[in-house]
């Protein structure tokens, strides 16, 4: 308690710290959503801040002598924050980006296609269901827990003072980057792959039947397949899943290993 106190008094400490954990909170899935009111994302800040200040002055390097050298530490430690939520959150953008693909391979963006008016319209409601189930599987396996987890280990590897940006950071970047992409193809390949036949279908039938209103026929039935589609392939997306949240977990111990 004497430490924590001791701790407490340092404020420039105490304000880098609370960088660190502001960044996450700004990147962070869950935490950096619209809907969490700034002053909660603060007070959770502060919270986190005030937890790890112990541990983060005990490996702490030296602190400038003067006012405007703390202005770069507090600069490297949002950034570092802001890369390890980030890193987080790509596991659910690429849910969300999937849910797009789906979407669209359905039919559900015509209306973006048909009326440029309707082009700046929210996302689709396949992408917000995609999300909201990454929000549910994320706070079930304790996702907020890695990410708080990977925020205490960072002071031991990377202190406050010596955040080195180099080839740690950019093989962290470029290893997220590929597995959103990665992830993204294969939560959406299934259904893909289902709809790209039911595409084939419909064209051989227009061949079949030129006298057909293709268009008229093909939309609806084209939907309510990829409804089908979509319930027989959504049991193939939990174990992509589980091995997306595992690479996540492993991925976020491994850079500040």
């Amino acid at each position: 308690m004497l430490q924590l106190l001791r701790a407490m008094l340092n404020l420039p400490m105490l304000a880098l710290v609370m960088c660190r954990s502001a960044g996450i909170m700004l990147a962070a899935p869950v935490l950096s959503s619209a809907s969490v009111p700034m002053q909660v994302k603060a007070a959770l800040s502060f919270l986190l801040a005030v937890i790890m200040l112990p541990f983060a002055a005990q490996h702490a390097g030296a602190m400038p002598s003067h006012a405007f050298g703390y202005l770069p530490l507090a600069v490297n430690e949002l950034g570092l924050g802001l890369l390890i939520g980030f890193s987080a959150a790509l596991v659910l953008a690429a849910l969300e980006s999937a849910g797009g693909l789906i979407a669209h391979e359905i039919g559900l963006t015509l209306a973006s296609v048909a009326s440029p008016e309707s082009m700046e319209e929210e996302e689709s409601a396949i992408s917000v269901l995609m999300a909201l189930f990454g929000v549910l599987l994320f706070l079930s396996v304790n996702g907020h827990h890695w990410i708080i987890q990977a925020l205490a280990a960072s002071y031991r590897t990377m202190p406050i003072g010596q955040v080195p940006w180099g080839a740690s950071s950019a093989r962290m970047v470029d290893e997220g980057f590929s597995g959103f992409l990665v992830e993204t193809l294969r939560l959406a390949a299934p259904l893909m792959g289902m709809m790209f036949l039911v595409t084939v279908v419909i064209a051989l039938v227009a061949k079949a039947a030129p006298q057909m209103n293709i268009l008229l026929v093909g939309y609806p039935v084209k939907v309510m397949m990829g409804v089908v589609a979509m319930v027989l392939t959504f049991p193939l997306i939990w174990p992509v899943l589980r091995g997306a949240f595992g690479d996540l977990h492993a991925h976020l111990m491994r850079f500040v290993r």
